[in-house]
This record gives structure tokens, C-alpha cells and sequence, in this order.
């Protein structure tokens, strides 16, 4: 409202942070939660963000860059091997900025990511008329768009409006581009990338990476703590999740995972599934403890109180008249046994 000519409005009043909120970034929780809507960090790049996508990619380009390709003229078994020349000289340097190598691993690349490769070959002028080829352009299929008119292929539509794009938005004629694709059943036009198969593979390790990454990084706060309690929530968070993924799945994928980080984050975890859990996964997380103990990994401020046994003392249950709300206290001591 407004008076005396200065404008007053009301806040609501922000509820408190729960200290035990900030164990688990948002991105973890849609994962227990077992949401299947990106929050967060996404996979956009598999090549990018997947170690044996980008591996597997490679290798394959790098066997073919390695290939000591020849060139001859004439009939097969007749043929003369070409060992000088033009031809030669364009194929160890396609582009200044390109030897031969990386002109085959990038053809290769863009086969394998994409289903296609899109050359866009630059002329100059040699005199009388006549063009001779300086060097060729390897372009993102993605910025490629057909043109099709009765039926026919009339164009390529190239569009790139970054400031580093090697050429400015164009359309081509079909013969002003070198375009190879893989066969794609669907699309009489385009190709069809082989990472198109492996995108849910690539996909569910991505989002393994980034919840193992997440749990580690958002529970290292609670090595240096004295209390177990806010470990011994985030350890039962992870147990209440068993009865989702199963116990074989937190046996033998997840604790062994955790294990293999090797660090003072990783062993909070497993000391805190220890303790919470029951039956092989409480074995499980205490034996990977304790092979991190012994190669030197130094236990949580809390791991010796965490063993006390706890007792159960006074309880106090507070409700309204009309049994609306209700509220139960109850009081948890830790002591030495003996």
C-alpha cells in the first residue's frame, strides 16, 4: 500500500533452512526420487561429457587417419601409383588450419556423431579462367538444412550466426557441397548417427556420474562433524533408496562405486550406510570402510560415536483440540555401554 507517498509492502517470512537440507543437491534428490525430468546438469554432449563415447569415437577416427592411404591412375591391376603432385600436396594439408590426420579423424567424427559429414570445398583462381581447389571447409551437420522442391534436393541451407563460424550463413547448390552420410531408413535425405543407439546407454552412465559426483561433493561437510546425526540421515536417505534400486543393485554397483572414489567423502558414506543399514548392504559398506582405512583413508570425527547404542528416554506427543496437527518428542541419548 502507499502512505505518506512511500510505497509499503509485506514480506513473507522465509522458514528456516534445515541444516540437514544441504546434503543433497536438487539433482540427487530427483534421482532417489526416481524422476525422470532433468534438473541440473544434463547430458547435451555425449561426446563431450561420456568418457567411451569420446573413446570409443576416437579410436575408431584415429585407425582410419593412420591408414596410409594411395592414390593411382588407371585399371586395377595396371594402375600407376600417383607419388608427386597436386593431389598429394592437397591431402597433407586440406585446410591451413587441418593436416591430413585430422582431415580423416574429422570426417570419421562427424560420421560417427552425427551419420554425416558435410565438406564445403574453397577455389581461387588460377587464371584463363579457370579454378583450381585451395582447401575444404569440415562444417557441423547441424547447421545444414536440405532444401527440397518437387521432390528434389535444390539446396543446403547453412546457418551459423557464432562469431567464430569459419563461413557466414549461405545456401549451397547440391554440387557446391561434398555431402557422405550413413544409411538412415527413415530419412531418404539425411543420415543416421550411430550414437543415436547408444544415447540411453550413454545417457544412464551420465546420470551415475553426475549422482556419484553430487553425493560425494555434497556430503564431504559432514567428515569434520562431531554429531553423527546429520550422517546418519544422509546415510538413511541412501538405504531408504534400497527399496527402489534393490539390494543387489547397492551391493554391487553402488557401494563398490562409492569405494572406488577413495576419498575421506567416500568413506563418510560407507561408514554412515554401515551403521543405518542392515543385512548385506550393512556388510557390504562396512568391509569397503574398512579397505579405505587401511589404505590410509582417515575415518569421520564421528565414527567412534556413531558405535554407541542408543537409548530411548522421555516422549512427548502435543496435539490441537480437534486432532488437526500433532506433534510426538522424543528424546535420544547415546551412552558407553558398561
Amino acid at each position: 500500500m502507499k502512505l505518506f507517498k512511500l510505497n509499503w509492502t509485506r514480506r513473507a517470512k522465509q522458514p528456516p533452512t534445515s541444516p540437514d537440507s544441504r546434503a543433497y543437491t536438487p539433482e540427487t534428490i530427483a534421482w532417489l526420487g526416481g524422476r525422470d525430468e532433468p534438473s541440473g546438469v544434463t547430458l547435451t554432449n555425449a561426446y563431450q561429457q561420456v568418457v567411451w563415447v569420446y573413446r570409443a569415437v576416437n579410436a575408431l577416427a584415429e585407425q582410419v587417419a593412420n591408414v596410409p592411404f594411395r592414390f593411382s591412375v588407371g585399371k586395377a591391376g595396371g594402375e600407376q601409383l600417383i607419388t608427386s603432385g597436386p593431389l598429394l600436396d592437397f591431402y597433407d594439408r586440406p585446410h591451413p588450419h587441418l593436416n591430413r590426420f585430422q582431415y580423416w579423424e574429422l570426417r570419421v567424427i562427424w560420421l560417427m556423431l552425427r551419420g554425416e559429414c558435410f565438406r564445403v570445398p574453397v577455389f581461387q583462381d588460377s587464371g584463363n579462367g579457370r579454378r583450381t581447389l585451395k582447401s575444404v571447409l569440415l562444417l557441423d551437420p547441424a547447421n545444414f538444412e536440405h532444401v527440397i522442391e518437387d521432390n528434389r534436393l535444390t539446396g543446403w541451407r547453412y546457418r551459423d550466426a557464432s562469431r567464430n563460424a569459419p563461413l557466414p550463413s549461405q545456401v549451397f547448390l547440391p554440387e557446391e557441397v561434398w555431402f557422405e552420410r550413413l544409411p538412415n531408413p527413415w530419412d531418404f535425405w539425411r543420415g543416421m548417427a550411430p550414437l543415436q543407439v547408444a544415447a540411453l546407454a550413454a545417457g544412464m552412465d551420465f546420470a551415475a556420474g553426475a549422482f556419484m559426483k553430487g553425493l560425494m561433493e555434497n556430503n564431504a561437510y559432514l567428515v569434520d562433524e562431531e554429531d553423527p546425526v546429520g550422517p546418519e540421515l544422509a546415510g538413511a536417505s541412501l538405504v531408504a533408496f534400497e527399496r527402489w534400486a534393490g539390494q543387489d543393485m547397492m551391493v554391487d554397483d553402488l557401494v563398490p562405486t562409492i569405494e572406488a572414489r577413495g576419498s575421506r567423502a567416500a568413506l563418510n558414506v560407507l561408514v554412515a550406510m554401515a551403521n543405518v543399514a542392515t543385512g548385506r548392504l550393512a556388510t557390504a559398506a562396512a568391509e569397503a570402510a574398512q579397505r579405505l582405512v587401511l589404505l590410509g583413508v582417515q575415518l569421520p570425527a564421528w565414527a567412534d560415536e556413531v558405535r554407541k547404542p542408543v537409548t530411548l528416554s522421555e516422549c512427548f506427543a502435543v496435539g490441537d483440540a480437534r486432532d488437526n496437527d500433532s506433534l510426538l518428542v522424543v528424546t535420544f541419548t547415546r551412552r558407553v555401554p558398561g
